[in-house]
């Protein structure tokens, strides 16, 4: 967790000091919790009863924000398939009666795409327009300066569940573990963000622990030998 914690900061400034000096530390999402809130588990399928594509809908569950929306689009979008390739975040042909064309997106990908905004506007306590350009949401000319961040931040959560999170598979007792696949607990954006655009409001909360801010050249302590 402190090596997670030191690789945001010193690779991830993009991000978490995107207007200034910010970062994070432990309690940013642990909060004084042993485990952190909006922590995350592999949930799908939902309908598994239902023929063809269950949707993962229609049963509300936390991980949909109680929205009868897909519940699989955080597992879909942030872990790796086992070729190690992410799902494009894609919406459905913007024109209506299109032949389908192979590779595609089809409307499970629109259900995802709009599940995953969702979670989005949920864990930054904003709205569409904080990023996008209401009057055309699939031009990437006329975003705003925070859709980049964002973009930066999906990557980033990407890599700490590849790197830190998933390999605590095998270390945590079978308590902490998910009560579908006895996953993992895993991050995402809520776990930080907690409903505010900037985590704790944008408090630095790295000025005082410059050991968890970088990897390299760490501070000399020899003055207080």
């Amino acid at each position: 967790m402190i090596e997670m914690t030191q690789n945001i900061n010193q690779n991830w400034a993009a991000h978490v000091q995107a207007n200034a000096e910010v970062g994070v530390t432990c309690y940013t999402c642990h909060r004084g919790q042993p485990v952190p809130n909006n922590v995350w588990f592999r949930v799908s399928p939902v309908n598994s009863n239902v023929a063809g594509w269950s949707a993962n809908q229609n049963r509300v569950t936390m991980v949909s924000n109680f929205t009868s929306l897909p519940s699989d689009y955080l597992e879909t979008y942030l872990l790796a398939d086992a070729d190690g390739q992410y799902a494009q975040i894609a919406v459905h042909d913007l024109e209506s009666r299109v032949q389908q064309q192979p590779g595609d997106p089809l409307i499970q990908q629109t259900e995802r795409t709009y599940a995953f905004m969702n979670y989005f506007a949920n864990s930054l306590g904003v709205n569409c327009v904080f990023c996008h350009n209401s009057r055309a949401f699939y031009d990437p000319g006329q975003v705003t300066p925070q859709w980049a961040t964002a973009g930066l931040g999906i990557i980033m959560v990407q890599e700490q569940l590849e790197q830190y999170i998933l390999p605590l598979q095998d270390v945590l007792p079978a308590e902490r573990l998910g009560p579908v696949y006895a996953d993992v607990p895993k991050l995402a954006c809520r776990t930080c963000h907690q409903g505010e655009q900037q985590p704790l409001n944008g408090l630095n909360v790295i000025r005082n622990w410059p050991e968890l801010a970088v990897l390299d050249d760490l501070p000399d302590y020899s003055a207080f030998e």
